[in-house]
């Protein structure tokens, strides 16, 4: 093999580096079985409180602000608290204001929307008008290729008939 590669270079022989130690216990499944984890959506329903009415409490003002150390030591650091809705103003029936130029900037959007919409509509009727001519033409062709097989087997027979 020295003659295409060259000569082989003798490498000296690596010894296998040694493991570290382990417990063969480690290795060991516990022997009873294993309490099984499975949740009912009941139980899920339950855990977070997903039936119970939700209650919105009355804000403060705005400058009155508690602080996080204040509410932590009243609630506990492990409660969750859960977000506040952002809706609840607006079931009270009260005014809602906004900038006027968020304002048009939401009528600019809508009407942008209402114009894609239409455009929208406007390619579904041509695809479906395309879809049908389409059907139509190509039974048309279809007729027109059956009339013509129908004339050449017409032909076909008048020829052989003759010999």
């Amino acid at each position: 093999m020295g003659w295409l590669f060259g000569k082989k270079k003798i490498t000296p022989k690596v010894p296998f580096p040694e493991g570290k130690n382990f417990n063969e216990k480690a290795l060991q499944f516990n022997r009873r079985a294993p309490s099984e984890k499975v949740f009912e959506p009941e139980q899920v329903h339950a855990a977070v409180g997903v039936n119970e009415p939700i209650s919105t409490p009355e804000q403060a003002p705005m400058d009155e602000e508690p602080k996080t150390e204040e509410l932590n030591k009243e609630m506990g650091a492990n409660e969750f608290v859960p977000p506040k809705n952002p809706f609840s103003t607006a079931a009270n029936n009260e005014p809602l204001f906004i900038k006027v130029e968020v304002y048009q900037k939401i009528l600019n959007e809508l009407s942008a929307i209402k114009s894609n919409i239409s455009e929208l509509r406007e390619a579904s009727k041509s695809l479906e008008h395309s879809e049908y001519n389409e059907d139509k033409n190509f039974s048309k062709l279809r007729r027109t290729t059956k009339s013509a097989h129908d004339k050449l087997l017409q032909v076909d027979k008048i020829i052989f008939k003759g010999d």
